[in-house]
């Protein structure tokens, strides 16, 4: 657990430690949200036996079903948390989250201690044949994105209390079938044959907008033309 920092230049600085699974903590801290103690280094100075203690992370656990209590695999599940950005508080993701097993189940783990809304999305794109045995991607049926404790509003979503290192289980909830929407367009601009990029559809606006989450998107293709398949309702 030791650790050397060399060749600093005299200055004031912060030091913070992080490890996966823990909570990061800067020196000086006795629990996460307090502010930190700054280190004045004098030129030359050697400064001994600095100690940081990292808390465990908060853990949720529990599962995703679809419309029939099944497992839902391949869903993303993160853990998210009011955040104040640029253009005011948005809803952040708060770890890397986790993708659902065969079982349906997922962990996140790593989290500090607080107040989470537990989202689930799918990339429609990979639902199993409808019954009228078209493919997914040309089906007019999908996923729209949930919130625990089953709901597709968030405004509704039940928040889940994390302590420091609690492991939080029972996360529960189901996602149901929705019609999809299909977008389509096409990028100007360019010489035609030229075209080379992405377009994505992102939620819009509010406070409960997700900030680096969306249902997906598609290639530009060389004449500049684009197609995003299963888009759940929504403004975009």
């Amino acid at each position: 657990g030791r650790f050397e920092l060399r060749e600093l230049l005299g200055g004031r600085y912060t030091v913070m430690a992080s490890k996966t699974g823990f909570v990061s903590i800067t020196y000086g801290q006795r629990r996460p949200g307090e502010r930190g103690t700054p280190v004045e280094v004098a030129p030359g100075q050697v400064i001994e036996k600095l100690t940081i203690a990292l808390p465990r992370g908060g853990v949720i656990t529990g599962r995703i079903v679809d419309e029939a209590g099944e497992p839902l695999a391949e869903a993303q599940v993160q853990a998210l948390r009011s955040q104040f950005v640029p253009g005011g508080r948005r809803m952040m993701p708060a770890s890397r989250g986790d993708t659902t097993d065969d079982q349906g189940s997922f962990r996140i783990y790593g989290l500090m201690p607080g107040e989470y809304v537990v989202s689930a999305t799918v990339r429609n794109t990979n639902m199993m044949l409808m019954a009228n045995g078209r493919p997914a991607a040309e089906s007019d049926q999908g996923y729209a994105p949930s919130y625990f404790p089953g709901t597709p509003s968030m405004s509704d979503a039940q928040r889940v209390t994390v302590g420091v290192g609690q492991e939080v289980s029972g996360i529960t909830f189901g996602m149901t079938p929705t019609r999809v929407s299909r977008v389509s367009g096409r990028v100007i601009g360019g010489k035609p044959g030229e075209f080379d990029g992405f377009v994505m559809v992102m939620p819009d606006g509010g406070p409960n907008q997700v900030m680096g989450m969306g249902p997906g998107g598609g290639m530009v293709q060389p004449d500049g033309t684009f197609e995003l398949p299963a888009v759940p309702p929504g403004r975009y």
